[in-house]
Protein backbone atom coordinates (compact mmCIF):
# COMPACT_ATOMS: atom_id res chain seq x y z
CA UNK A 1 0.00 0.00 0.00
CA UNK A 2 1.33 3.43 -0.92
CA UNK A 3 1.87 6.11 1.72
CA UNK A 4 -1.11 8.07 0.38
CA UNK A 5 -3.36 5.00 0.50
CA UNK A 6 -2.16 4.17 3.99
CA UNK A 7 -2.96 7.68 5.20
CA UNK A 8 -6.40 7.50 3.62
CA UNK A 9 -7.02 4.11 5.27
CA UNK A 10 -5.90 5.43 8.65
CA UNK A 11 -8.31 8.33 8.36
CA UNK A 12 -11.34 6.12 7.81
CA UNK A 13 -10.14 3.24 9.99
CA UNK A 14 -8.31 4.67 13.00
CA UNK A 15 -7.52 1.27 14.56
CA UNK A 16 -4.53 1.08 12.21
CA UNK A 17 -2.96 4.13 13.91
CA UNK A 18 0.06 3.83 16.20
CA UNK A 19 -1.91 5.51 19.01
CA UNK A 20 -3.60 2.14 19.58
CA UNK A 21 -0.27 0.43 20.28
CA UNK A 22 0.52 -0.49 23.89
CA UNK A 23 4.01 -0.98 25.28
CA UNK A 24 5.45 -4.22 23.89
CA UNK A 25 3.91 -7.21 25.67
CA UNK A 26 6.20 -10.23 25.96
CA UNK A 27 3.87 -12.65 27.72
CA UNK A 28 1.06 -14.87 26.48
CA UNK A 29 -2.07 -12.75 26.04
CA UNK A 30 -5.59 -13.64 27.16
CA UNK A 31 -7.66 -13.06 23.99
CA UNK A 32 -11.32 -12.31 23.43
CA UNK A 33 -13.25 -11.92 20.19
CA UNK A 34 -16.21 -9.62 19.54
CA UNK A 35 -18.29 -11.59 17.03
CA UNK A 36 -20.11 -8.95 15.01
CA UNK A 37 -22.13 -8.43 11.88
CA UNK A 38 -22.17 -5.22 9.81
CA UNK A 39 -23.53 -2.15 11.65
CA UNK A 40 -23.98 -3.96 14.96
CA UNK A 41 -22.33 -1.17 16.99
CA UNK A 42 -18.94 -2.82 17.37
CA UNK A 43 -16.95 0.38 16.80
CA UNK A 44 -18.65 2.03 19.78
CA UNK A 45 -18.23 -1.05 21.98
CA UNK A 46 -14.58 -1.50 21.03
CA UNK A 47 -13.82 2.18 21.64
CA UNK A 48 -15.36 2.12 25.12
CA UNK A 49 -13.45 -1.04 26.05
CA UNK A 50 -10.14 0.30 24.70
CA UNK A 51 -10.47 3.47 26.77
CA UNK A 52 -10.18 1.45 29.99
CA UNK A 53 -6.53 0.70 29.15
CA UNK A 54 -7.21 -2.85 30.35
CA UNK A 55 -9.15 -4.50 27.50
CA UNK A 56 -6.65 -4.36 24.66
CA UNK A 57 -7.48 -2.45 21.49
CA UNK A 58 -10.14 -4.57 19.78
CA UNK A 59 -10.26 -3.98 16.05
CA UNK A 60 -11.09 -5.70 12.77
CA UNK A 61 -7.61 -7.13 12.46
CA UNK A 62 -8.72 -9.65 9.82
CA UNK A 63 -10.22 -7.02 7.50
CA UNK A 64 -8.03 -7.64 4.46
CA UNK A 65 -9.27 -4.54 2.64
CA UNK A 66 -8.68 -1.76 5.17
CA UNK A 67 -6.77 -3.08 8.17
CA UNK A 68 -4.38 -5.89 7.29
CA UNK A 69 -2.37 -4.08 4.55
CA UNK A 70 -1.72 -1.00 6.69
CA UNK A 71 -0.76 -2.98 9.78
CA UNK A 72 1.54 -5.26 7.81
CA UNK A 73 3.32 -2.10 6.67
CA UNK A 74 3.32 -0.77 10.25
CA UNK A 75 4.88 -4.00 11.54
CA UNK A 76 7.25 -4.40 8.60
CA UNK A 77 5.80 -7.79 7.63
CA UNK A 78 5.08 -9.61 4.38
CA UNK A 79 1.65 -10.83 3.22
CA UNK A 80 -0.35 -13.05 5.54
CA UNK A 81 -0.90 -15.46 2.62
CA UNK A 82 2.80 -16.40 2.62
CA UNK A 83 3.97 -19.41 4.65
CA UNK A 84 4.18 -18.30 8.27
CA UNK A 85 2.64 -14.94 7.37
CA UNK A 86 -0.49 -15.28 9.50
CA UNK A 87 1.50 -16.48 12.50
CA UNK A 88 3.92 -13.54 12.23
CA UNK A 89 1.03 -11.08 11.87
CA UNK A 90 -0.88 -12.41 14.89
CA UNK A 91 2.33 -12.47 16.93
CA UNK A 92 3.01 -8.81 16.08
CA UNK A 93 -0.57 -7.89 17.00
CA UNK A 94 -0.21 -9.66 20.34
CA UNK A 95 3.00 -7.77 21.10
CA UNK A 96 1.63 -4.33 20.23
CA UNK A 97 -2.12 -4.48 20.90
CA UNK A 98 -2.19 -6.36 24.23
CA UNK A 99 -2.83 -4.13 27.24
CA UNK A 100 -0.32 -4.35 30.12
CA UNK A 101 -2.61 -6.72 32.06
CA UNK A 102 -2.38 -9.29 29.25
CA UNK A 103 -5.77 -8.79 27.54
CA UNK A 104 -5.94 -8.84 23.74
CA UNK A 105 -9.14 -8.04 21.83
CA UNK A 106 -10.20 -8.69 18.24
CA UNK A 107 -13.51 -8.04 16.51
CA UNK A 108 -14.65 -9.64 13.28
CA UNK A 109 -17.50 -10.38 10.95
CA UNK A 110 -17.69 -14.09 10.30
CA UNK A 111 -16.93 -13.39 6.63
CA UNK A 112 -13.57 -11.93 7.73
CA UNK A 113 -12.65 -15.05 9.70
CA UNK A 114 -13.99 -17.62 7.23
CA UNK A 115 -11.19 -17.36 4.60
CA UNK A 116 -8.53 -17.95 7.28
CA UNK A 117 -10.28 -20.29 9.70
CA UNK A 118 -8.17 -23.28 8.66
CA UNK A 119 -4.87 -21.46 9.25
CA UNK A 120 -3.22 -23.10 12.29
CA UNK A 121 -2.17 -19.80 13.89
CA UNK A 122 -5.71 -18.40 13.78
CA UNK A 123 -7.21 -21.65 15.03
CA UNK A 124 -4.89 -21.55 18.06
CA UNK A 125 -5.96 -17.98 18.79
CA UNK A 126 -9.65 -18.83 18.48
CA UNK A 127 -9.32 -21.90 20.72
CA UNK A 128 -7.88 -19.74 23.50
CA UNK A 129 -10.40 -16.92 23.09
CA UNK A 130 -13.50 -15.94 25.00
CA UNK A 131 -16.33 -14.74 22.75
CA UNK A 132 -18.73 -11.81 22.90
CA UNK A 133 -21.60 -11.99 20.40
CA UNK A 134 -22.78 -8.47 19.63
CA UNK A 135 -26.22 -8.45 18.02
CA UNK A 136 -29.10 -6.10 17.12
CA UNK A 137 -32.74 -6.81 17.79
CA UNK A 138 -33.76 -4.41 15.01
CA UNK A 139 -32.34 -6.35 12.06
CA UNK A 140 -34.17 -4.24 9.46
CA UNK A 141 -32.69 -1.05 10.91
CA UNK A 142 -29.28 -2.71 10.88
CA UNK A 143 -29.65 -3.70 7.22
CA UNK A 144 -30.73 -0.21 6.16
CA UNK A 145 -27.85 1.34 8.11
CA UNK A 146 -25.45 -1.08 6.40
CA UNK A 147 -26.78 -0.27 2.94
CA UNK A 148 -26.56 3.49 3.47
CA UNK A 149 -23.01 3.15 4.81
CA UNK A 150 -22.05 1.13 1.73
CA UNK A 151 -23.46 3.78 -0.58
CA UNK A 152 -22.15 6.82 1.28
CA UNK A 153 -18.80 5.44 2.42
CA UNK A 154 -19.46 6.86 5.92
CA UNK A 155 -18.93 4.14 8.53
CA UNK A 156 -18.53 6.29 11.64
CA UNK A 157 -19.79 9.58 12.97
CA UNK A 158 -17.79 11.76 15.35
CA UNK A 159 -19.74 13.75 17.90
CA UNK A 160 -20.17 17.35 16.81
CA UNK A 161 -18.98 16.71 13.26
CA UNK A 162 -21.25 18.22 10.64
CA UNK A 163 -22.49 15.91 7.95
CA UNK A 164 -24.80 16.34 5.01
CA UNK A 165 -27.70 13.99 4.40
CA UNK A 166 -27.15 12.17 1.14
CA UNK A 167 -30.16 11.08 -0.87
CA UNK A 168 -30.15 7.64 -2.42
CA UNK A 169 -32.90 5.94 -4.39
CA UNK A 170 -34.78 3.34 -2.36
CA UNK A 171 -34.38 -0.21 -3.66
CA UNK A 172 -36.28 -3.17 -2.26
CA UNK A 173 -33.77 -5.58 -3.75
CA UNK A 174 -30.84 -3.74 -2.20
CA UNK A 175 -32.44 -3.88 1.26
CA UNK A 176 -33.21 -7.57 0.69
CA UNK A 177 -29.53 -8.20 -0.09
CA UNK A 178 -28.37 -6.24 2.96
CA UNK A 179 -30.73 -8.24 5.17
CA UNK A 180 -29.46 -11.48 3.67
CA UNK A 181 -25.85 -10.46 4.36
CA UNK A 182 -26.53 -9.70 8.01
CA UNK A 183 -28.75 -12.69 8.68
CA UNK A 184 -26.25 -14.94 6.90
CA UNK A 185 -23.37 -13.63 9.03
CA UNK A 186 -25.43 -14.18 12.19
CA UNK A 187 -26.35 -17.74 11.24
CA UNK A 188 -22.73 -18.58 10.37
CA UNK A 189 -21.59 -17.39 13.80
CA UNK A 190 -24.32 -19.53 15.34
CA UNK A 191 -23.20 -22.61 13.39
CA UNK A 192 -19.52 -21.98 14.22
CA UNK A 193 -20.23 -21.55 17.95
CA UNK A 194 -22.20 -24.79 17.97
CA UNK A 195 -19.50 -26.65 16.01
CA UNK A 196 -16.75 -25.42 18.37
CA UNK A 197 -18.69 -25.91 21.61
CA UNK A 198 -18.58 -22.19 22.40
CA UNK A 199 -21.18 -20.43 24.54
CA UNK A 200 -20.62 -16.73 23.82
CA UNK A 201 -21.59 -13.83 26.04
CA UNK A 202 -24.49 -12.31 24.08
CA UNK A 203 -24.86 -8.53 24.25
CA UNK A 204 -27.30 -6.33 22.36
CA UNK A 205 -26.67 -3.05 20.59
CA UNK A 206 -29.92 -1.58 21.90
CA UNK A 207 -28.78 -2.23 25.49
CA UNK A 208 -25.34 -0.77 24.75
CA UNK A 209 -26.67 2.57 23.50
CA UNK A 210 -29.25 2.76 26.31
CA UNK A 211 -26.68 2.26 29.08
CA UNK A 212 -23.20 1.00 28.18
CA UNK A 213 -22.06 0.44 31.76
CA UNK A 214 -23.67 -2.96 32.50
CA UNK A 215 -22.90 -4.25 29.00
CA UNK A 216 -19.22 -3.27 29.12
CA UNK A 217 -18.81 -4.41 32.72
CA UNK A 218 -20.14 -7.86 31.85
CA UNK A 219 -17.50 -8.15 29.11
CA UNK A 220 -14.77 -6.92 31.44
CA UNK A 221 -15.85 -9.40 34.13
CA UNK A 222 -15.62 -12.20 31.57
CA UNK A 223 -11.94 -11.27 31.17
CA UNK A 224 -11.31 -10.80 34.89
CA UNK A 225 -11.08 -7.01 34.60
CA UNK A 226 -12.68 -4.56 37.06
CA UNK A 227 -12.78 -1.04 35.56
CA UNK A 228 -12.34 1.83 37.97
CA UNK A 229 -14.73 4.19 36.19
CA UNK A 230 -18.28 3.74 34.87
CA UNK A 231 -18.81 3.45 31.14
CA UNK A 232 -20.58 6.46 29.59
CA UNK A 233 -21.53 7.10 25.98
CA UNK A 234 -20.07 10.59 26.29
CA UNK A 235 -16.61 9.12 26.89
CA UNK A 236 -16.45 8.02 23.26
CA UNK A 237 -16.23 10.51 20.38
CA UNK A 238 -18.46 8.21 18.32
CA UNK A 239 -22.18 8.80 18.06
CA UNK A 240 -25.15 7.23 16.31
CA UNK A 241 -25.44 8.16 12.64
CA UNK A 242 -28.97 9.52 12.64
CA UNK A 243 -30.35 9.94 9.13
CA UNK A 244 -33.95 10.71 8.09
CA UNK A 245 -33.39 8.57 4.98
CA UNK A 246 -33.25 5.50 7.21
CA UNK A 247 -36.76 6.17 8.53
CA UNK A 248 -38.07 6.79 5.01
CA UNK A 249 -36.60 3.53 3.74
CA UNK A 250 -37.96 1.59 6.70
CA UNK A 251 -41.46 2.92 6.08
CA UNK A 252 -41.25 2.12 2.36
CA UNK A 253 -39.96 -1.41 2.98
CA UNK A 254 -42.54 -2.18 5.67
CA UNK A 255 -45.38 -0.85 3.50
CA UNK A 256 -44.39 -3.30 0.78
CA UNK A 257 -44.44 -6.24 3.19
CA UNK A 258 -47.65 -5.29 5.02
CA UNK A 259 -50.22 -7.24 2.99
CA UNK A 260 -53.02 -5.97 5.22
CA UNK A 261 -52.94 -2.66 3.37
CA UNK A 262 -51.80 -3.87 -0.04
CA UNK A 263 -54.14 -3.19 -2.95
CA UNK A 264 -55.36 -6.41 -4.60
CA UNK A 265 -54.23 -7.00 -8.14
CA UNK A 266 -56.99 -6.66 -10.71
CA UNK A 267 -58.43 -10.01 -11.84
CA UNK A 268 -57.63 -10.30 -15.58
CA UNK A 269 -60.76 -12.51 -16.02
CA UNK A 270 -63.11 -9.80 -14.77
CA UNK A 271 -65.17 -8.13 -17.54
CA UNK A 272 -64.02 -4.67 -18.40
CA UNK A 273 -66.48 -1.81 -17.99
CA UNK A 274 -67.85 -0.38 -21.24
CA UNK A 275 -66.73 3.20 -21.88
CA UNK A 276 -69.37 5.77 -21.10
CA UNK A 277 -71.26 6.98 -24.16
CA UNK A 278 -71.22 10.65 -25.06
CA UNK A 279 -70.79 13.04 -27.91
CA UNK A 280 -67.87 12.33 -30.13
CA UNK A 281 -65.05 14.74 -29.64
CA UNK A 282 -63.75 17.02 -32.26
Amino acid sequence: MSGTAAARSAGSNPIVGAEYDFPVYAGRPRPYVIAESPRSGSQLLADLLWRTGQMGAPGEYLNVHYTVPTLLQHFGLGPIEEPGGMEAYLRALARCRTSPNGVFGLKAHFTQIRPHVERPALRRLLRRSRFVWLRRRDVLGQAISYLIALRSGRWRQLRGASGTTQRFAFSTRAVDRALATIVGDERLWEVAFDASGVTPLVVWYEDLVKDPDPVCRAICAMMGVTPAQPFRLGDSPLERQADPVKDEWRQAFVRQLDWRTAKPEADPRAPRSAPASGPASG
